[in-house]
Protein backbone atom coordinates (compact mmCIF):
# COMPACT_ATOMS: atom_id res chain seq x y z
CA UNK A 1 0.00 0.00 0.00
CA UNK A 2 1.40 3.33 -0.99
CA UNK A 3 1.89 6.24 1.34
CA UNK A 4 -0.71 8.30 -0.51
CA UNK A 5 -3.33 5.56 -0.20
CA UNK A 6 -2.67 5.07 3.51
CA UNK A 7 -2.94 8.80 4.13
CA UNK A 8 -6.25 8.91 2.27
CA UNK A 9 -7.64 6.00 4.31
CA UNK A 10 -6.54 7.70 7.55
CA UNK A 11 -8.30 10.89 6.54
CA UNK A 12 -11.46 9.02 5.58
CA UNK A 13 -11.44 7.16 8.90
CA UNK A 14 -10.95 10.41 10.81
CA UNK A 15 -13.83 12.01 8.89
CA UNK A 16 -16.14 9.08 9.61
CA UNK A 17 -15.28 9.10 13.30
CA UNK A 18 -15.97 12.84 13.46
CA UNK A 19 -19.35 12.32 11.79
CA UNK A 20 -20.21 9.55 14.25
CA UNK A 21 -19.37 11.72 17.26
CA UNK A 22 -21.42 14.59 15.82
CA UNK A 23 -24.35 12.27 15.26
CA UNK A 24 -24.12 10.92 18.80
CA UNK A 25 -23.99 14.46 20.18
CA UNK A 26 -27.01 15.55 18.16
CA UNK A 27 -29.01 12.50 19.25
CA UNK A 28 -28.52 13.29 22.92
CA UNK A 29 -29.47 16.96 22.46
CA UNK A 30 -33.18 17.39 21.57
CA UNK A 31 -32.82 20.89 20.08
CA UNK A 32 -30.38 19.97 17.32
CA UNK A 33 -32.19 20.09 14.00
CA UNK A 34 -29.44 18.74 11.74
CA UNK A 35 -29.81 15.07 12.67
CA UNK A 36 -31.10 14.05 9.24
CA UNK A 37 -28.21 15.82 7.52
CA UNK A 38 -25.65 14.20 9.79
CA UNK A 39 -27.20 10.76 9.26
CA UNK A 40 -27.17 11.29 5.50
CA UNK A 41 -23.51 12.38 5.56
CA UNK A 42 -22.57 9.39 7.71
CA UNK A 43 -24.38 6.94 5.44
CA UNK A 44 -22.75 8.43 2.34
CA UNK A 45 -19.31 8.16 3.94
CA UNK A 46 -20.00 4.55 4.94
CA UNK A 47 -21.18 3.69 1.42
CA UNK A 48 -18.02 5.22 -0.05
CA UNK A 49 -15.78 3.31 2.36
CA UNK A 50 -17.65 0.07 1.69
CA UNK A 51 -17.47 0.51 -2.07
CA UNK A 52 -13.75 1.26 -2.01
CA UNK A 53 -13.03 -1.76 0.20
CA UNK A 54 -15.06 -3.99 -2.16
CA UNK A 55 -13.16 -2.60 -5.14
CA UNK A 56 -9.87 -3.30 -3.36
CA UNK A 57 -10.89 -6.89 -2.61
CA UNK A 58 -11.95 -7.41 -6.23
CA UNK A 59 -8.62 -6.03 -7.43
CA UNK A 60 -6.71 -8.36 -5.09
CA UNK A 61 -8.78 -11.33 -6.29
CA UNK A 62 -8.01 -10.45 -9.91
CA UNK A 63 -4.30 -10.30 -9.17
CA UNK A 64 -4.25 -13.72 -7.48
Amino acid sequence: MGRKTRRWEDRRHKRMMRLITLLEASNCHPKHHNRKTLKRRLLNAARTAFASSNAKEAHRADQA
